[in-house]
């Protein structure tokens, strides 16, 4: 068995991990979402732009 400061040590290592694993996927996730939406954005503004669109006037 480990002894009680190790395994203090390792279970705020382990948090402390978790947690920054958790705030780069939460950041990560947040910037790709953002980009996915500008561009779909973009390309709804193509097809409105185009002729024979489904969204053409």
């Amino acid at each position: 068995m480990q002894e009680g400061g190790a395994a203090v040590g390792l279970a705020i290592s382990l948090t402390l991990g978790a947690f920054l694993i958790t705030w780069i996927i939460i950041k990560y996730g947040a910037i790709l979402a953002w980009k996915l939406t500008v561009l779909l954005g973009k390309l709804f503004a193509w097809s409105v732009m185009l002729p024979g669109t489904k969204y053409a006037k």
